[in-house]
């Protein structure tokens, strides 16, 4: 029989009881005591930062982009609903080729207009190089509807202080100077308040700077009249006056500032305005008035100007 030894020691079994088999460990050896086992530790790989740097500066990006485009959208509608009416295709192509015209000429005009004294000029045979007729894409009757022209009459905005022509006075290069900032903004826009501003936008970016010495003038209006039928008073209503005015109009161009054409002029109202009137008795009529006396005033300079020799 094969004797037991000690696992540990390899010492053969002693003694009585000493087992024939299995496992064995001397009395020596079962005094000594064993070192504690180590505790296993695990070292976890440490996970890379920049993923985490990048997610965050997308987050932070994406956050700041959607505040912007926040911004810009509000910004785009209060402009929209101050200015409704929209340029169309060809009216935005006119103001930005036009604008860059003022642009180009903007100080040698000022310059042109301060140092103006309006004496007598030599007028030729040879008819205005300049462009004077009113632009057809700033047709006030032709491009608007009923509603955008009652919705026109109801309040005037500062964009709707140009004029087709300006009326000499001491303050004309003042005048002036502000109708070009004007007109610049709201070419750049290309949005307006109404279309009484889009037509005189238009028209006004479009035609050279006309400044008139006015000998008459005797601007259009509508007044109360009473209607009387067999000696029955009906009522009143609004009567149109008509305008007129008499002078010399004197023509620069807006890209050099120089003065290029003169001419002595008369104008006047139409004999019949037609205008818009909603179920309300509200309409239209100040608007159209106005407009058709400005028109018809372009439209005698641009007969009567010619070319100063």
């Amino acid at each position: 029989m094969t004797a037991v030894t000690c696992k540990r020691c390899g010492k053969p079994a002693e003694g009585t009881n000493v087992p024939t088999r299995g496992l064995y460990m001397c009395l020596t050896c079962q005094l000594v005591s064993e070192p504690a086992p180590q505790p296993v530790t695990y070292a976890p790989a440490r996970r890379a930062k920049w993923p985490w740097l990048i997610g965050a500066a997308v987050l932070v990006a994406a956050g700041i982009a959607g505040l912007l485009y926040a911004q810009r959208k509000r910004a785009r509608d209060d402009r929209e609903m101050r200015y409704p009416i929209a340029a169309t295709p060809e009216q935005a192509k006119l103001l930005a080729r036009e604008a860059a015209k003022w642009r180009k000429g903007k100080d040698a005009l000022l310059a042109s207009i301060r140092a103006f004294q309006p004496t007598a000029v030599t007028e030729s045979t040879k008819p205005c190089p300049l462009l004077l007729a009113l632009p057809a894409d700033a047709a006030y009757d032709n491009t608007s509807s009923m509603g955008e022209k009652l919705d026109s009459a109801r309040d005037r905005d500062p964009d709707e202080s140009l004029v087709l022509a300006h009326v000499l006075k001491s303050d004309t290069a003042e005048r002036v100077a502000a109708q070009l900032a004007t007109l610049l903004e709201t070419a750049d826009r290309a949005r307006f308040h109404s279309v009484r501003g889009r037509h005189l936008a238009v028209a006004a970016t479009a035609l050279p700077l006309i400044v008139m010495a006015l000998e008459e003038s005797s601007p259009p209006g509508l007044t109360d009249q009473d209607v009387t039928l067999d000696g029955v008073n009906l009522g009143s209503r609004k009567a149109f006056v008509p305008g007129h005015r008499i002078g010399t109009a004197y023509v620069f161009d807006k890209q050099t500032g120089a003065l290029a054409c003169t001419g002595h002029f008369e104008a006047s109202s139409s004999e019949s305005v037609m205008t818009v009137q909603s179920g309300w008795g509200y309409g239209s009529e100040r608007d159209a008035v106005e407009i058709d006396f400005e028109n018809n005033t372009v439209k005698a300079i641009a007969a009567a100007a010619h070319a100063i020799e």
